[in-house]
């Protein structure tokens, strides 16, 4: 009685299938060619379809296969994916790689793999990549393995600058719709940042310098107007609330990391320039409004 056949994946050490269409063989085994998907295979038993990749030199001292492991055991723990199960694959160059799970994402279902990318430093390199349906890979995550332990390169050196540049082009998918979400959020990140010290330099104006020459020009008053105490007491009050305004709008971008406390905080500025631009001088919308509206249309694309 013939065993059953199966297609496989790797078969021995000198036979490989491409999940592409190609095969590649080194040896006189029968090969033929499935009618239903076109796919080349090749006859084994089926007790045949795992085996052991390549094993590792003396110069690559850490096995791919156990690096692999164990990311996907820090992965299980750190952040799970779902439906999360290991699976074994080999390219047709015969280098090793596993699907480990999927997740879905604005509507779409990824496909995640972990990668053998060599060594480094001494230690092993395992890329986390994804896919959803025909459309190109994505970078996800770099781990170092070495031994016993695994590493998170993405988190390590993205600590200081976490959520911003550096991290997010560790996160860049290749796309275009990827490109222009990143771009747009680093001139809505920049454009805030030039908000929040622009309500510095009116708490500085108003709170510290009330009777200046620069600040009887901003605000179009007299000098002798400014010194009077019930003028300096309520400009000095009006600039602690725009520092405070600072503070918030520095928080929501370097510790709550909230796009939309940001385009709050915007919203809130226009129309507070608005109501001067209708009450005292249109020129306000402008002067106190105007890096806010950019910001606030940047956050919306």
């Amino acid at each position: 009685m013939k065993s059953p056949m199966t297609t496989v994946i790797l078969l021995q050490k000198n036979y490989y299938y491409s999940q592409d269409g190609l095969f590649f063989l080194k040896a006189n085994l029968p090969v033929r060619k499935s009618t239903q998907n076109k796919e080349m295979t090749q006859s084994v038993p089926s007790q045949e379809t795992q085996t052991e990749p390549a094993p590792t030199t003396q110069n690559d001292p850490i096995d791919n296969k156990q690096a692999i492991l164990a990311v996907y055991n820090f992965i299980k723990q750190d952040s799970p994916l779902d439906q999360m199960q290991l699976e074994y694959l080999y390219d047709a160059k015969g280098n090793i790689y596993a699907q480990i799970g999927q997740k879905e994402d604005n509507g779409k279902t990824y496909s995640y793999t972990l990668n053998d990318n060599g060594m480094k430093s001494g230690q092993r390199e395992i890329v986390l990549e994804r896919q959803s349906g025909f459309e190109d890979t994505q970078l996800v995550d770099f781990y170092l393995y070495d031994g016993k332990k695994v590493t998170d390169e993405h988190k390590t050196s993205c600590k200081i600058l976490k959520n911003y540049i550096a991290c997010n082009i560790l996160e860049l998918c290749y796309t275009e719709d990827t490109l222009r979400r990143l771009f747009m959020s680093i001139i809505t990140e920049i454009l805030a940042v030039f908000v929040a010290l622009e309500f510095f330099y009116i708490m500085y104006l108003e709170t510290f310098a009330t009777t200046s020459d620069k600040t009887s020009q901003v605000f179009q008053m007299s000098k002798e107007e400014l010194s009077r105490d019930s003028v300096k007491t309520l400009f000095k009050n009006q600039g602690v609330y725009n520092g405070l305004i600072s503070i918030l709008i520095l928080l929501a971008l370097f510790v709550f990391t909230s796009k939309i406390a940001i385009m709050i905080l915007m919203g809130y500025i226009i129309l507070v320039a608005l109501y001067g631009a209708f009450t005292s001088n249109p020129k306000i919308l402008l002067m106190q409004g105007g890096l806010a509206i950019l910001t606030l249309i940047s956050a919306l694309f």
